[in-house]
């Protein structure tokens, strides 16, 4: 089977200094990887937090639940952070191949996340 992930965005940009049309990116299709897929919520740590089950690239969708800190996340532990998610926020992206080296990073205190990967 082919294309189980479909993504849908749109961005509706309402101000009066800025002019932009509706951009829509409409029924995106990615192929993953049979079932190799995982949900969880989760605390993130000042220091670092691995994510849970996550065995290869894939797709992240991940949501910071927390109303005042930012977290960032790594693909490696000494590499430079790669996406930061800010309260309220959520992040959509690839992982690297070797995703089980992600790792995340709370800014002043834990924060709970919630995320979804699909393997691809």
């Amino acid at each position: 089977m082919a294309n189980e992930l479909k993504v849908t965005l749109k961005v509706v940009v309402e101000s009066d200094d800025i002019s932009v049309d509706d951009i829509l990116i409409e029924d995106l299709l990615i192929d993953v990887a049979g079932t190799d897929f995982y949900h969880a919520t989760k605390q993130c740590a000042v220091t670092e937090s691995s994510f849970d089950a996550i065995t290869a690239g894939g797709y992240l969708l991940i949501t910071n639940l927390d109303d005042t800190n930012f977290i960032q996340i790594k693909a490696e532990l000494n590499e430079a952070f790669l996406v930061r998610v800010n309260p309220g926020e959520f992040a959509f992206f690839r992982t690297p191949p070797l995703a089980t080296r992600m790792r995340m990073f709370a800014d002043t205190a834990g924060c709970l996340v919630e995320y979804w990967h699909w393997a691809a």
